[in-house]
């Protein structure tokens, strides 16, 4: 229950605050999250356009790397957008915890990285960004997100 006020509250929060547009979405990523190669992960991703330049937001994936190996990453991103057009190139930093699970042993560790891509607005809500990451502990990153914004004043 705690998580859903805090989902309605970081919604109501964005017609309030943010000056440009609330967006989620919903991800899949392939990275190197694991001692044993390559996992795979799905993302969800909640934040603010503050205005045309700056993003803040939440950002929380679960890595599986389909033997034994589980990870949990929530995290806090900053972004800052390179050009204000429905082609929108970013580089974005990211840092948290991760919660790592393996043979009945749990790990914890922060999480930093620096991400780059593209967000590609499409009609007037939807979006697709492709993006690569670099930092620590999963080394690199490669994946893509799709989801809705809610601009202000349009519907």
């Amino acid at each position: 229950m705690e998580k859903v006020i805090f989902v309605l509250l970081f919604i109501n929060s964005s017609f309030v605050f943010a000056l440009d547009s609330f967006f989620i979405g919903i991800g899949n990523e392939i990275n190197a999250n694991s001692h044993l190669g390559m996992v795979t992960s799905i993302d969800l991703t909640l934040g603010l356009d503050i205005n045309k330049t700056f993003c803040i937001g939440v950002k929380a994936s679960y890595h599986h790397d389909l033997n034994m190996v589980n990870t949990i990453e929530p995290r806090l991103l900053l972004r800052l957008y390179l050009m204000p057009f429905s082609l929108r190139p970013f580089i974005q930093t990211e840092t948290g915890a991760v919660i790592i699970t393996a043979a009945n042993d749990r790990y914890y560790n922060f999480s930093a990285g620096i991400t780059t891509g593209c967000r590609i607005n499409m009609k007037n809500f939807f979006y697709i960004e492709p993006a690569l990451r670099l930092g620590y502990p999963f080394l690199w990153g490669a994946g893509i997100t799709a989801g809705f914004r809610f601009q202000r004043g349009k519907s």
